[in-house]
């Protein structure tokens, strides 16, 4: 499957922790080790709610697309369950997408693609933001269209105040991390990863577009 080029890859045990509102500096998460997922057997195609089901959560996302066999499991479950599109994204969850699949995870208007083979664990999502962890596989992570859904057009002067003046910085960013034990990678993760993905001028100032809704009948 084709890559988009500004999306930024986390491979395995790597942890993924975006913050969609409150920062971009990541929170500490550990990588468990899990078996293999199983994809859903005869019969589990079907999601039943449970009837007492707690307070619903704070914070929620969406499964916003699905190709291929895609499956879910909840914090407490025993067994892989079928994703399907608008499935609600929470603390606890966990997807799995099968050989030749891929989904991605829309929260606060900022989407994770996870690609073919991928088990993404989900902590926390909550006012403070996303906290997880891609078990196996890869994860993608488009920071540029995170950074304008958050700061508009002073995306670039917030990045400037944070000393990043280009993706190379983001890979220093998650490798200083690394190396003081804040995440952790596998030998597939390198820094090169992040080396001119893009100019952050050109796609934080120059590609900006407002988005505007439709006219309103009747107006000029």
């Amino acid at each position: 499957m084709r890559r988009n080029p500004k999306a930024f890859r986390l491979t395995a045990t790597v942890a993924l922790t975006a913050l969609l509102w409150d920062s971009i500096l990541p929170l500490a998460a550990v990588a468990q080790p899990a078996p293999p997922p199983l994809p859903p057997g005869p019969g589990q195609g079907q999601y039943q709610p449970d009837q007492n089901q707690a307070d619903p959560p704070a914070r929620v996302g969406r499964i916003a697309s699905i190709t291929g066999a895609v499956s879910f499991h909840n914090q407490g479950d025993t067994q892989w369950t079928t994703a399907s599109v608008n499935y609600p994204v929470s603390s606890g969850n966990a997807f799995w997408t099968q050989p030749m699949a891929e989904t991605q995870l829309e929260v606060s208007n900022n989407r994770i693609t996870l690609a073919s083979g991928t088990e993404f664990d989900i902590y926390a999502l909550d006012a403070a933001g996303l906290q997880g962890v891609a078990v196996q596989g890869e994860t993608y992570l488009n920071l540029r269209d995170l950074a304008l859904n958050e700061f508009g057009l002073l995306a670039r002067t917030v990045f400037r105040t944070w000393g990043i003046n280009r993706t190379d910085d983001f890979g220093e960013l998650v490798f200083n991390l690394v190396e003081a034990g804040l995440m952790s990678k596998t030998s597939a993760d390198q820094r090169q990863d992040f080396h001119d993905v893009y100019d952050l001028d050109k796609a934080l100032v120059q590609d900006y577009r407002i988005e505007v809704g439709d006219e309103v009948e009747g107006t000029p």
